[in-house]
């Protein structure tokens, strides 16, 4: 949990940085040096509570692991420590994400711009496309010579459709999104985490006998 949040509030904290910024931490706090910056405190946070939330587990686990003898009580002082900061900072780390995740900008318009830029990102979905028609090997061959002409300065659009020439088939009309299974998973996952909401609120209505 503690590696999720972490994760997470470092993605956002890069994707917001000047040159990139496609997303941005709303309600942000704004900086007492540069009057154009807003300093990202949760995300920053985040990541910091996911580093002492994996080394807190890692405390955890060796004051388990290190006992002796029937359990002496040496070891179990540094486990209870652990799990009781552990159970602090991932509770911290949950209540930061949730808010950061209802602020949370997402700038659309700057990442297609982002990806017009280099739309080079987008070959591994067209190789995949492509393999699945002539072979991982010629698929892969024909895109990474596209590639090559791409950065010797071929338009990205005219360097994919000949490698699907030299294949003899037809390039798509449109290049597919690089995003895979990611939409489909992501919308299960939040399925699942409102029936298990709904179940829990359930649970706890019900009278006690």
């Amino acid at each position: 949990l503690c590696s999720f949040a972490g994760k997470f509030g470092h993605e956002i904290y890069n994707l917001q940085r000047s040159g990139i910024g496609e997303l941005a931490e709303g309600g942000a706090y704004g900086s007492s040096a540069a009057p154009h910056k807003s300093n990202p405190w949760l995300s920053q946070k985040l990541h910091g509570l996911g580093a002492i939330g994996r080394n807190l587990a890692a405390v955890v686990a060796n004051g388990a692991a290190l006992a002796e003898g029937e359990r002496e009580i040496g070891t179990i002082y540094a486990e209870w420590y652990g799990l009781a900061q552990l159970c602090l900072v991932s509770g911290r780390a949950v209540a930061d994400l949730a808010t950061l995740v209802a602020r949370l900008e997402v700038r659309e318009a700057v990442m297609l711009a982002n990806l017009r830029q280099d739309p080079a990102v987008l070959s591994e979905s067209l190789s995949m496309s492509l393999s699945r028609r002539v072979g991982k090997e010629t698929g892969h061959r024909l895109v990474k010579g596209a590639m090559a002409r791409y950065r010797a300065g071929e338009p990205y659009e005219d360097a994919m459709r000949e490698a699907f020439r030299e294949a003899g088939l037809e390039a798509p009309g449109e290049p597919p999104v690089a995003l895979g299974w990611a939409p489909v998973r992501a919308l299960e996952a939040a399925a699942q985490a409102r029936r298990w909401l709904a179940a829990q609120a359930a649970e706890a209505a019900r009278p006690v006998a």
